[in-house]
């Protein structure tokens, strides 16, 4: 890894969890323009207190539990990414986002957290939080934009010496935040995150 940057989580924040720096490179955003004003969710702590429900005002009903299960998905990831557990580790508590995620993306986003764990890297300081925009929605499928906010000191570091880890990008690389593509389906009653693409573009929250 030749450069430095955040989850989105969350974004093992990650991948998606809010990017403070870019990633060597990253994927084009793809669908259609957005439908909707953009949603902003309040960041949470480490507690296990629930993140409180994302503003939903001009968001279309249908598209409110995907929001829901991706906002609940980047907090936890956030926290998984702090302490990344092996192959053994089970996550639990604040940092479980197993419920909010589904295939493909539940397993990259293991073998992320996994691979952090192998290296002794752990994010540290405070991440940035969603800022959702509504693309497409459908009974099972919802399509997100998000533009998160810039997490503070929000980064990977050598959990042994606290060194960041690997090198920042180069200055003409876009500075964040970057735009964030997601989508959220519903599996038997349950909504949860199954692709994040980022993008490695800055962002303005509700243009795409």
């Amino acid at each position: 890894m030749n450069t430095r940057r955040a989850l989105t989580t969350g974004a093992a924040a990650v991948m998606l969890l809010a990017v403070v720096t870019a990633c060597s490179s990253g994927g084009d955003k793809t669908g259609t323009s957005p439908t909707s004003t953009p949603v902003s969710s309040t960041p949470t702590t480490s507690t296990r207190t629930a993140p409180p429900a994302p503003t939903t005002t001009s968001v279309d009903p249908a598209a409110e539990p995907a929001i829901t299960a991706y906002t609940k998905y980047y907090a936890a990831d956030a926290e998984a990414a702090k302490h990344p557990l092996g192959v053994a580790g089970v996550y639990a508590g604040a940092a479980n986002f197993l419920p909010y995620t589904f295939d493909p993306w539940r397993s990259k986003e293991m073998y992320t957290l996994l691979q952090y764990h192998s290296n002794g890297v752990k994010f540290v300081g405070t991440p940035g939080h969603p800022r959702v925009t509504v693309n497409q929605v459908s009974p099972t499928r919802v399509r997100l934009w998000d533009c998160p906010t810039v997490g503070s000191g929000w980064q990977p570091v050598y959990a042994k010496t606290g060194k960041p880890y690997g090198s920042p990008p180069p200055a003409s690389f876009p500075k964040p935040p970057y735009l964030v593509s997601v989508t959220v389906i519903k599996v038997n009653d349950r909504w949860g995150v199954s692709q994040v693409t980022d993008s490695s573009k800055t962002c303005v929250p509700g243009q795409h």
